[in-house]
């Protein structure tokens, strides 16, 4: 807590300990609500319901946005959608006070009064990473957004355990991109993002599995080649972050990341329960999927680094020659 200046005043617990007293209720930390009763972590949903008198301007919809507070990226599905109707309105180059068509102003009223339906959303807060914990990371990308997640798979009780620890999406850049090297995007910040969880739990020697569905990002992952300076310098970070890590292969109906990267409605989302990670990942190791990329994917070469000819005269002059020259300075 010094790390970050912050000045401890004083204890919440949800049980008895020295320092202090237990408490019951919410109560804030870091701006997460904290149920002490259940010991469970969700985000502070707190939007006013828009109405018909409300004007919705491409500078409201950018403070509206600000607002979603959810750093352990719980709410990440839902929150998407909006994102997504900001950078169309750069790309449509609205000023800050036009107020905006019906038709984006309905989209918009829509997705954020859905947004109430997530207030109930929770987390439990204790992890219980003990020595037969793993961490697992699923990576994904569309057109929109490229996305990434962290869970904690853990044996209780003879019990396969799976619960999420973070996630985070980002909306792709104006300037379009190849899926491939989306794909490529979401496995560096799933690479940057497991390594933020294993210096927060201080778990150096954890096991980490990485999931991608994309033959191609993995193909430049695992392979080396002379690749452009765009997958050169990304490839380069994932080695260096993810070190000895696995990476594997899922197919793209099985990856959890796909609903990260796509974004959905509130309603959606509460009928998923993606917080709670894939099925098939609290069975045995043995049947999760096994996909092997046998061979190079097509779109590989294309980022390969086109080499260039260039081919030139040398031409030498003779000793008779530098003789006339000198003799015509002389004169």
């Amino acid at each position: 807590m010094a790390e970050g200046c912050f000045n401890l005043r004083g204890w919440e617990s949800n049980v008895e300990c020295k320092h202090a007293s237990k408490h019951s209720g919410n109560t804030l930390v870091l701006g997460i609500i904290w149920n002490l009763d259940e010991d469970t972590l969700k985000c502070k949903i707190d939007f006013e319901i828009l109405s018909c008198e409300t004007k919705i301007t491409k500078r409201f919809i950018l403070s509206t946005v600000q607002k979603f507070y959810d750093p352990l990226g719980m709410l990440t599905p839902s929150t998407l959608l909006p994102k997504l109707i900001l950078q169309d309105l750069w790309k449509s180059h609205f000023s800050w006070e036009e107020e905006l068509p019906f038709t984006i102003v309905d989209k918009f009223s829509k997705r954020l009064n859905e947004m109430y339906l997530l207030k109930d959303v929770t987390l439990p807060r204790f992890m219980n990473v003990n020595e037969t914990s793993e961490l697992h990371v699923f990576v994904d990308a569309c057109k929109g957004a490229y996305a990434a997640c962290v869970f904690v798979r853990s044996e209780v009780e003879g019990e396969s355990k799976v619960r999420l620890i973070r996630a985070k999406n980002r909306v792709a850049p104006l300037k379009s991109l190849s899926i491939p090297r989306l794909e490529l995007m979401a496995c560096c910040i799933g690479t940057r993002l497991v390594n933020s969880v294993i210096k927060a739990i201080n778990a150096s020697s954890i096991k980490v599995t990485l999931w991608s569905d994309s033959t191609v990002a993995l193909w430049w992952i695992k392979e080396y080649g002379d690749w452009s300076v765009f997958v050169a310098n990304c490839v380069k970070e994932i080695r260096e972050l993810t070190g000895c890590y696995s990476w594997r292969h899922v197919p793209g109906n099985m990856i959890i990341a796909d609903l990260l990267s796509r974004g959905c409605t509130p309603q959606q989302m509460l009928n998923s329960k993606w917080w709670e990670g894939p099925s098939w990942l609290k069975e045995s190791p043995e049947s999760w999927p096994v996909s092997d990329i046998i061979c190079q994917p097509k779109e590989v070469d294309i980022e390969k680094r086109k080499s260039k000819l260039v081919n030139m005269n040398l031409t030498e002059d003779t000793p008779l020659g530098m003789q006339k020259e000198y003799l015509i300075m002389i004169k």
